[in-house]
């Protein structure tokens, strides 16, 4: 007889961890048979972290559609670390944000190990923020919009395979073989804003996927820090969030005195 924690392995691979579709054969007690269970989970070749694992983490359990099933490879302690900041913006980012990024994030590292630094490995901001943590010693988790076979982008290679280290983590609800289609990015975002503490936006456009993250941040009563632009900039984004009540980003100290809650 296949246990719950099988089960729900079973029904994200038949339904490529499609959250809705899980939780209605969870809720019309869809059989599964013993057979068709092993013969799926005997496919799984990554690590699993189910949503009725004791070490699922509090704080995805509190978020938006909490993912019913992790695929993971590296630490997953890093998911209960203390200090997690989410650091995202434009996948083409300018010279002056690629400057911000690396000068915020070797700042922090000069003055605190004990942060993670939380993104999805995408061009832009993100491979940005992970590589200058991984230069600079910092824990990484990188959260995938695809299966954890897959590295998207290629090139992202050398933040993926980091990820896989007892100083990373790569993360993902999308079982093995999904490939990185457009609909899977808003609900990967979910899971960032979800295991963060606090949120970090160097530029991004008004309409985009960062300001979607933002929006979800906002939701999960996450505090978000903007690093402001001219005002004739086209990352318009973090000004307008600044206005809204957002914290201005000038400096590390301002990250580590609104991480230091946590």
């Amino acid at each position: 007889m296949l246990t719950m924690r099988e089960v729900l392995i079973y029904f994200s691979v038949k339904y490529n961890g499609e959250w809705e579709k899980i939780k209605n054969a969870l809720v019309v007690k869809e059989i599964v048979t013993e057979a068709d269970g092993k013969e799926v989970l005997a496919k799984i070749q990554c690590k699993t972290l189910t949503f009725i694992d004791s070490n699922y983490p509090e704080c995805l359990k509190q978020a938006y559609r909490p993912p019913f099933v992790l695929y993971y490879e590296g630490n997953i302690e890093l998911l209960t670390a203390r200090k997690k900041m989410g650091v995202i913006g434009s996948r083409k980012n300018s010279t002056y944000g690629e400057e911000v990024t690396n000068t915020l994030i070797g700042g922090i590292a000069e003055k605190e190990r004990g942060f993670t630094v939380v993104s999805g490995m995408a061009n832009g901001i993100d491979s940005i923020a992970e590589r200058c943590a991984i230069k600079n010693g910092l824990n990484i988790i990188s959260i995938l919009g695809c299966g954890i076979d897959v590295c998207y982008p290629v090139s992202s290679k050398d933040i993926y395979e980091y990820s896989k280290t007892d100083k990373g983590l790569l993360l993902t609800e999308l079982p093995p073989k999904n490939k990185p289609i457009g609909s899977n990015f808003p609900m990967r975002n979910r899971i960032l804003s979800g295991i963060i503490d606090t949120l970090l936006i160097v530029e991004a456009k008004q309409r985009s996927g960062t300001s979607i993250t933002a929006r979800l941040s906002l939701e999960d009563n996450k505090d978000i820090l903007c690093v402001p632009r001219d005002i004739t900039s086209p990352y318009k984004l973090t000004n307008c969030l600044i206005r809204e009540g957002a914290v201005s980003c000038l400096s590390p100290e301002d990250i580590i005195e609104a991480m230091d809650r946590f």
